[in-house]
């Protein structure tokens, strides 16, 4: 999933129980992400976010056993 740059929040339990997701590939201007919101994500593998973000909320990742890769970063567009 690519998350568009106008979002500046994901939601609580916003992605809870997606099973097939795999990727996210969030926007530049996420500040915060809620509790629970990738919660049971079993198949997230790669998560890209930026520097923007500045807190993330209980249980967050819970149950994303397979995260491998994880980028920070700043950036101008979409993170690659």
């Amino acid at each position: 999933v690519s998350i568009p740059d106008s979002v500046i929040e994901i939601g609580e339990d916003a992605f809870n129980g997606c099973l097939n997701l795999q990727t996210v590939n969030g926007g530049k201007n996420i500040k915060y992400i809620k509790d629970r919101a990738f919660y049971g994500c079993e198949k997230l593998i790669d998560l890209k976010l930026s520097v923007n973000t500045k807190d993330i909320r209980d249980d967050a990742f819970c149950g994303c056993e397979n995260i491998y890769n994880v980028k920070i970063a700043e950036f101008d567009g979409v993170i690659e």
